[in-house]
């Protein structure tokens, strides 16, 4: 039997929403190395502290999506402009 994951670590697509991003962005952080994970039963876990020190350091404070309360709009406005960012479309 198993021991249970410690409470810190995350599943792919937690962690995709702690990000904001797709899971797809998440495991290629994984498989690049920017983002330590531990392989368990064929899935990738993250720490929940690594993956918020990889938004800080991905993206800056005036791109980060907006906080909760704002409107649903504005956040996939936020969202979009981050990823066409990160895809360098424009800066």
């Amino acid at each position: 039997m198993e021991t249970p994951l410690p409470r810190d670590l995350l599943s792919t697509s937690k962690a995709a929403r702690l990000a904001r991003c797709s899971v797809k962005q998440i495991l290629r952080w994984v498989a690049t190395g920017r983002l330590p994970a531990l392989k368990r039963c064929g899935r990738y876990f993250v720490r929940r502290a690594d993956v918020r020190r990889l938004f800080r350091e991905t993206v800056p404070v005036r791109d980060r999506p907006a906080p909760l309360g704002t409107s649903e709009a504005q956040r996939r406005y936020e969202a979009a402009c981050v990823r066409l960012r990160e895809l360098g479309v424009f800066r």
